[in-house]
């Protein structure tokens, strides 16, 4: 498993079959917390859409989850599906070749490394980050697996993280600074 955004090995889904680690998603109720991480890991049911702006809602660099989806918005009873995660793993390109690095990072991937910019992250982002990338998703907010997520998700996004820093990560977005920080040991 990945360390504090070291770069994980990407799960297997119905859409990669190769270059992935089978058995990491599996369906919901199957995974626990690690008993060594009790103290800071937490479970995100597919439920809780709680805004990054209350603490319920934000994530810490590397903090160990068990995020919970489901196929469609959960009050339609979909399919619930759970993965062991940490904030800010790194699987790299999807079956179609989008970025999935950066995991827990609203928007796609990692931050761009240039001045001025900024970005939130919220377990809400995670979570469509995860549902996105299980489900090959497209569409956005009318993606008929991942929309629901989406939605929730963009709130968080759309927090002025210039001004208000409470979803931000300080030196904590782009690829360099969370998927290859073990490399230069920090």
């Amino acid at each position: 498993m990945a360390l504090r955004g070291i770069p994980a090995s990407r799960p297997c889904t119905p859409h990669i079959r190769s270059n992935c680690t089978e058995g990491r998603f599996v369906t919901c109720g199957r995974l626990e917390v690690e008993p060594r991480r009790a103290a800071t890991a937490a479970t995100l049911p597919a439920r809780d859409v709680t805004r990054c702006r209350a603490r319920a809602g934000q994530l810490e660099p590397g903090q160990a989850l068990v995020v919970q989806f489901t196929r469609g918005p959960p009050e339609q009873g979909g399919e619930c599906t759970e993965i062991r995660v940490e904030a800010g793993e790194c699987w790299g390109l999807d079956s179609d070749g989008d970025s999935y690095d950066c995991l827990g990072r609203c928007g796609i991937g990692c931050q761009d490394p240039s001045p001025g910019l900024c970005s939130n992250w919220s377990r809400n982002c995670l979570k469509h980050d995860i549902c996105s990338y299980y489900y090959n998703s497209r569409g956005g907010a009318v993606d008929p697996s991942c929309g629901w997520a989406f939605q929730k998700a963009e709130r968080d996004f759309l927090e002025p993280c210039l001004t208000d820093m409470a979803c931000t990560l300080p030196g904590y977005n782009t690829k360099a600074e969370v998927c290859q920080r073990s490399l230069v040991g920090l």
